[in-house]
């Protein structure tokens, strides 16, 4: 019967497979093998090694020692086998596999006759495994690509030049898809058309570091790329160089297009092309490369434009902001398709698709007579301009970028923002505040999911990003408790908020229970007494009861970065949808998602109201805790768990402290109105992939997850929706029993708090905190 490897995405995936199976062993008659033995006489695999041993860390090298190579003699292996050697840090299931440049099989089995420098390893193939063919033979590439007991059944011409080539394509070809190589013979030609199948990629990627690409290739290849580009790019590399060909790619003429579409296609995997795009620029003349996209200094020349415009907005009335942020979008738009825009470097472009949003969200205001009417206005769209704020916040980076979308939103964002906070407060001085809904009681298999601060706007976002993971979502909002605090707010979202005495005397806005202020851990050891379980940040439990779990710092970040809180919302939403994922996962029917408050925030300070010290016992950001004999003309409100209590609030949208750009516990609806969403599995297909336990060997971070299937990866970030942070030197491929091994190559980063992260292509499906190197 047949025994080829069909999982295998690549022949280097197969290769690792191959090593898997021969690591193999019936547990109830054998010990685990020692080492895999690899005999490589003619040294054909010799190519191959640097792009393996990124994936092996146990693979081992014999020959002259070399730490980095992981190379050594017989008595530096065998140590590094026994493990008595700092640097064998391996993970301990992975069996080590020795390759063994220029040694046969049969020089290790004729003790005898065995090279001294050979002896000390002879006795491993007994204590050990041989990997070689089933007829004895050790592996060539040749034999590996055609075998069908242990290989992967290619056909593969035997002629000289196929095998010659064979062994200079070989990193290549082992990286190659596997549906390019079945159902065709793999001869000369085709070894030549599959290393050369793309020269776009392979101009771009010299062009990217020309001097690298030209010390790594050998001469055949580099002699078959100048051939390609003088027939079909008019260049010598080696003769015009790289400034020459950078200067015909940014014309984009002829076949030059098709390299510029492709460049624009994926930027970053060719990093060193804009800067010879820069040098290469010719020089400018009148407008004859006005608004050219190729040419760095070009946009950065819109941008700067754009930025003076977008600061004199700051000088206008609202209406002719709006007029003119449509005129510069119509002008700037077309910039946000340019490959610039793609490497972040045109920002302000971005910004103003946002910004033409918000011009368009704040034509209509928040209002009604009764609170209902102004919530109603609200959930019917007012909460656009919320998000189209943030969205024009969160991609600039610089402090005059800042500025100039600063000027934008002030002049559109700030009036809508006061009227409708005004509208609302009205509302409620002359019909009263709504009060929240009694949470309902978790039914048997419900998880109640605690995220902290999920205004309206986000959490429309989230229940988004949910119906996208294929999961049944139903989402209504309801009113916060007063003021819109986490210490008074979050418990009445609570199973236990019955139990919280109605006549508390507030300790910094926190109510009693049991005649004694409500703590975090009064808060948990309450609910647990309830019956519920209170889970952590990676914990499931028993899906068959009802459970309370916390996620989410969009609170902290608001306080402590403000506007910056912007380039954040993805990040936490990535962590939520995963979390919720990996409850129902696990098992959970339902899960809800609750908050407590909602909040404001722009950019700069949210404008200062005054409220003596003399009139209050506590005083945070929108509201006051008033003594029993003050008197204000700030609007009041009584607290929800004691109605006596009478909370001062900021009027309109004013804060009590200077400088807040973020703030909480007035009265707005972008405070007061919240969401819950709840969410289910749809169907009752396989349960998704997830990581099911992460364990540190060193710098090495061993990952098991549990449902895999073909194509995922996992990578470490500190932030996990962000490749940009990954402390990794790339993703790594999960394996066929879904294992991986990631190693940290930075000794720096050791101690950090890192997020283990399951991709399918870019998604992010399932997140796992940890500690680079284990130490908690």
């Amino acid at each position: 019967m047949p025994d080829v490897i069909t999982a295998a995405t690549t022949p280097l995936d197969a290769l690792e497979r191959a090593f898997d199976r021969a690591a193999t062993y019936n547990e109830r008659s054998r010990v685990a093998p020692t080492a895999i033995l690899w005999p490589d006489e003619k040294e054909e695999w010799t190519r191959l090694l640097p792009r393996l041993r990124e994936r092996c860390p146990q693979l081992l090298t014999l020959g002259e020692y070399d730490l980095e190579k992981k190379r050594g003699p017989a008595i530096w292996l065998k140590c590094m086998i026994a493990r008595t050697l700092e640097v064998a840090d391996w993970p301990k299931e992975d069996t080590p596999v020795l390759h063994l440049p220029g040694v046969s099989r049969q020089d290790l089995r004729a003790i005898e006759q065995c090279p001294d420098e050979l002896k000390p390893l002879a006795e491993l193939q007994y204590r050990g495994v041989m990997w070689n063919q089933t007829n004895g033979r050790d592996w060539t590439v040749r034999a590996f690509l055609m075998s069908e007991h242990g290989g992967l059944g290619l056909d593969v011409a035997g002629d000289e030049e196929t095998l010659t080539l064979l062994q200079r394509a070989l990193p290549e070809l082992s990286e190659t898809p596997m549906d390019r190589l079945r159902g065709h013979r793999l001869n000369a030609n085709r070894l030549r058309s599959l290393v050369f199948e793309d020269p776009v990629r392979n101009l771009l990627t010299w062009l990217s570091r020309p001097e690298e690409v030209r010390g790594t290739w050998p001469e055949e290849r580099w002699a078959t790329f100048r051939e390609i580009c003088r027939d079909t790019y008019d260049f010598d590399p080696e003769k015009d160089g790289p400034l020459h060909a950078a200067k015909l790619l940014g014309f984009k003429e002829g076949p030059w297009a098709t390299v510029w579409q492709r460049f624009m296609e994926a930027p970053d995997r060719y990093p060193g092309v804009p800067e010879k795009l820069r040098k290469a620029r010719p020089s400018q003349t009148g407008d004859l490369f006005a608004r050219e996209p190729t040419w760095p200094q070009d946009n950065e020349a819109l941008e700067e434009e754009l930025r003076e415009s977008l600061t004199k907005l700051g000088e206008m009335r609202p209406d002719e902001a709006a007029e003119q942020i449509v005129e510069l979008d119509e002008e700037h738009s077309e910039r946000r398709q340019w490959v610039w825009s793609k490497l972040e470097e045109a920002p302000l472009a971005g910004a103003l698709k946002h910004l033409r949003a918000l011009a368009e969200a704040v034509q209509s205001p928040v209002g009604g007579t009764t609170p209902e009417a102004v919530a109603e206005s609200y959930r019917d769209g007012g909460w656009k301009a919320d998000k189209a704020m943030l969205n024009s916040l969160k991609g600039v980076r610089e402090p005059d970028d800042f500025q100039a979308v600063h000027a934008a939103v002030n002049t559109l964002y700030r009036p809508w923002l006061e009227d409708g906070t005004e509208a609302l407060q009205t509302a409620v001085a002359s019909d009263g505040m709504p009060s929240p809904p009694d949470p309902p009681e978790p039914e048997s298999g419900e998880v109640l999911l605690f995220a902290d601060a999920l205004r309206l706007d986000v959490g429309k976002a989230l229940a988004q990003r949910l119906q996208f993971a294929d999961l049944e979502v139903e989402m209504d909002t309801h009113w916060s408790a007063l003021p819109s605090v986490t210490p008074t707010a979050k418990p009445a979202v609570s199973p236990i908020a019955g139990d919280i005495s109605r006549e508390s005397t507030p300790d910094e806005f926190q109510p009693e229970i049991g005649g004694e202020t409500l703590t975090i851990r009064r808060f948990r050891n309450r609910m647990e007494e309830a019956g519920h379980q209170i889970l952590g940040s990676d914990e499931t439990g028993d899906p068959t009861g009802t459970a309370w779990t916390e996620i989410g710092t969009l609170d902290e970040y608001g306080h402590n970065e403000e506007w910056k809180l912007a380039r954040r919302i993805n990040e936490l939403l990535t962590e939520i949808v995963a979390r919720v994922r990996h409850l129902l996962n696990a098992g959970w029917p339902k899960v809800r998602i609750v908050t407590d408050h909602g909040w404001l925030l722009v950019p700069g300070a949210l404008p200062k109201e005054e409220l003596p010290h003399y009139l209050a016992d506590t005083r945070w950001g929108r509201c006051a805790t008033l003594k029993d004999t003050s008197e204000t003309t700030h609007p009041t409100v009584g607290w929800h768990w004691n109605p006596n209590v009478r909370i001062a609030m900021a009027p309109d949208m004013r804060v009590h402290r200077k400088g807040l750009g973020y703030a909480h516990g007035g009265i707005s609806v972008q405070e007061c109105l919240v969401p819950r969403i709840t969410v289910g599995k749809t169907g009752t297909g396989q349960p998704d992939a997830q990581i099911a336990s992460v364990e540190w060997v060193r710098l090495r971070c061993r990952i098991q997850t549990q449902n895999p299937t073909e194509g995922l990866q996992a990578d470490l970030r500190k932030r996990p929706n962000d490749p940009g942070t990954s402390v990794a030197t790339r993703p790594k491929a999960v394996k066929e029993d879904g294992s991986v091994s990631i190693p940290v190559p930075s000794p720096e980063h050791e101690g950090s708090e890192v997020t283990a992260v399951l991709l399918d292509g870019d998604d992010v499906i399932h997140t796992y905190s940890t500690t680079v190197g284990g130490h908690e």
